[in-house]
Protein backbone atom coordinates (compact mmCIF):
# COMPACT_ATOMS: atom_id res chain seq x y z
CA UNK A 1 0.00 0.00 0.00
CA UNK A 2 1.43 3.24 -0.96
CA UNK A 3 1.49 6.10 1.33
CA UNK A 4 1.80 9.93 1.25
CA UNK A 5 2.56 12.65 3.55
CA UNK A 6 2.83 16.72 3.05
CA UNK A 7 6.54 17.68 4.81
CA UNK A 8 7.40 20.99 5.89
CA UNK A 9 11.15 22.65 5.53
CA UNK A 10 12.24 20.99 8.96
CA UNK A 11 11.22 17.60 8.23
CA UNK A 12 12.09 17.39 4.77
CA UNK A 13 15.90 18.78 5.88
CA UNK A 14 15.71 15.85 8.63
CA UNK A 15 14.93 13.53 5.84
CA UNK A 16 17.48 14.52 3.74
CA UNK A 17 20.12 14.17 6.64
CA UNK A 18 19.11 10.75 7.81
CA UNK A 19 17.25 9.02 5.15
CA UNK A 20 14.33 7.49 7.15
CA UNK A 21 11.66 9.22 8.58
CA UNK A 22 11.76 9.54 12.21
CA UNK A 23 9.62 11.42 14.87
CA UNK A 24 10.96 14.41 17.42
CA UNK A 25 10.76 13.90 21.20
CA UNK A 26 7.05 13.50 22.91
CA UNK A 27 5.87 12.98 18.60
CA UNK A 28 4.50 9.40 18.68
CA UNK A 29 2.63 9.43 15.37
CA UNK A 30 3.08 10.46 11.75
CA UNK A 31 0.14 11.21 9.71
CA UNK A 32 0.01 9.92 6.15
CA UNK A 33 -2.47 9.95 3.67
CA UNK A 34 -4.37 7.19 1.37
CA UNK A 35 -3.76 9.25 -2.11
CA UNK A 36 -1.26 11.71 -3.42
CA UNK A 37 -3.78 14.50 -3.80
CA UNK A 38 -4.73 14.27 -0.38
CA UNK A 39 -1.71 15.34 0.82
CA UNK A 40 -1.56 18.41 -1.57
CA UNK A 41 -4.92 19.58 -0.40
CA UNK A 42 -3.22 19.32 2.58
CA UNK A 43 -0.18 21.12 1.94
CA UNK A 44 -1.59 24.26 0.63
CA UNK A 45 -4.00 24.38 3.33
CA UNK A 46 -1.60 24.50 6.00
CA UNK A 47 0.27 27.24 3.74
CA UNK A 48 -2.45 29.33 3.36
CA UNK A 49 -3.61 29.64 6.63
CA UNK A 50 -0.20 29.45 9.06
CA UNK A 51 1.35 30.95 6.26
CA UNK A 52 4.21 28.08 5.89
CA UNK A 53 6.58 27.60 2.55
CA UNK A 54 5.91 25.21 0.73
CA UNK A 55 5.65 21.70 1.47
CA UNK A 56 7.61 18.59 -0.11
CA UNK A 57 5.10 15.68 -0.94
CA UNK A 58 6.68 11.71 0.07
CA UNK A 59 5.83 8.90 -0.48
CA UNK A 60 5.97 5.44 1.68
CA UNK A 61 5.35 1.43 0.81
CA UNK A 62 3.80 -0.11 3.97
CA UNK A 63 2.00 -3.94 4.03
CA UNK A 64 -1.53 -3.64 4.70
CA UNK A 65 -1.81 -5.51 8.21
CA UNK A 66 -4.56 -3.73 10.47
CA UNK A 67 -3.78 0.28 9.58
CA UNK A 68 -6.09 2.13 11.39
CA UNK A 69 -7.58 4.41 9.38
CA UNK A 70 -8.79 8.18 10.91
CA UNK A 71 -10.68 11.13 9.24
CA UNK A 72 -9.42 14.62 10.06
CA UNK A 73 -9.23 17.73 8.33
CA UNK A 74 -12.53 17.86 5.88
CA UNK A 75 -12.48 13.98 5.59
CA UNK A 76 -8.93 13.34 4.19
CA UNK A 77 -8.06 9.62 5.12
CA UNK A 78 -4.92 9.73 7.28
CA UNK A 79 -3.20 6.63 8.68
CA UNK A 80 -1.12 6.92 11.84
CA UNK A 81 2.07 5.29 12.14
CA UNK A 82 4.30 5.18 14.88
CA UNK A 83 8.05 5.42 15.34
CA UNK A 84 8.38 1.34 15.11
CA UNK A 85 6.51 1.55 11.50
CA UNK A 86 8.21 4.48 10.41
CA UNK A 87 12.05 2.60 10.71
CA UNK A 88 11.27 0.23 8.09
CA UNK A 89 10.08 2.76 5.31
CA UNK A 90 11.93 4.25 2.50
CA UNK A 91 10.30 7.56 1.81
CA UNK A 92 10.56 9.09 -1.67
CA UNK A 93 10.21 12.13 -2.36
CA UNK A 94 7.36 12.57 -5.16
CA UNK A 95 6.85 16.73 -5.42
CA UNK A 96 8.33 19.94 -4.35
CA UNK A 97 7.16 23.48 -3.39
CA UNK A 98 3.41 22.59 -2.84
CA UNK A 99 1.74 25.34 -1.11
Amino acid sequence: MKLYRAVGADELADLRLFHRLRNPDGIVVKYFTLSEDEAVWFARQASAAFGAPPYAIIRVEIGVDCIPVAHVDRGVSVVLLNSRQLAGLTPVVIRSNVG
